[in-house]
């Protein structure tokens, strides 16, 4: 009798077979949140114009400033070289995926809204999908700065829960900032979380399987 050590990938499809649901469950779960947001995109908008003041659109400013990737880069590039000087290999490997997660969903995120043509709400160009668009007032969809932002820090909520997960406030801030400033919609905002999501455990998911096998050898 054939034993099902002897078998190949035997004990691998279960595993695979549960990444598969895994990543259906979020799919459904991202998809009906954004459609949800949608419906609050006026609601908030509302709620910020009734609510403003000085100091909030001084918030919304200053972190919209200091939100964006290049300075999410640099903070990844001195956290990796600390690393370095204190020849922890493990946090240089942490900072490389928070790096390459940032960078992966701020360039994912320029795809969509390239082709989505969505209008920021302070343009007050009627809402809609006006298609490939280049320019700064057809780019709401999804939020830039949170993307990379949520990319870069939600990596940390993967290695290093649940320490990590109090990072998740600093997108949150950067993605209120840019409701602030009237970058973005409620629901651009929502599609710019999931989207770091995504590209944060594709990263550290692709570094962990690269780690174990590297082990194995």
């Amino acid at each position: 009798m054939q034993r099902l050590s002897d078998v190949p990938n035997a004990r691998s499809q279960p595993k695979r077979n549960r990444v598969w649901w895994r990543w259906l469950i979020f799919g459904i779960i991202a998809a009906l949140l954004l459609i949800v947001s949608f419906h609050f995109d006026d609601f908030v908008i509302r709620l910020v114009n009734d609510h403003s003041n000085v100091h909030l659109k001084a918030f919304g400013r200053f972190v919209s400033h200091y939100g964006d990737w290049p300075e999410h880069a640099a903070l990844g590039g001195v956290l990796w070289a600390m690393a370095c000087l204190l020849h922890s290999r493990r946090w240089q490997r942490i900072a490389l995926m928070m790096l390459i997660a940032s960078a992966v969903a701020g360039l994912s995120t320029d795809a969509i809204r390239f082709a989505t043509g969505r209008p920021r709400p302070s343009t007050h160009i009627v809402d809609g999908w006006y298609g490939p668009h280049t320019d700064y007032n057809h780019s709401s969809f999804p939020s830039g700065h949170t993307s990379a932002s949520a990319g870069f820090f939600l990596v940390l909520a993967f290695v290093e829960w649940p320490v990590g997960a109090l990072a998740v406030v600093f997108p949150i801030a950067v993605g209120l900032a840019r409701i602030l400033v009237g970058a973005h919609h409620f629901s651009d905002i929502v599609a710019s979380f999931i989207t770091g999501i995504f590209c944060a455990y594709l990263v550290q998911r692709y570094f962990s399987v690269r780690a174990t096998r590297l082990r194995a050898r």
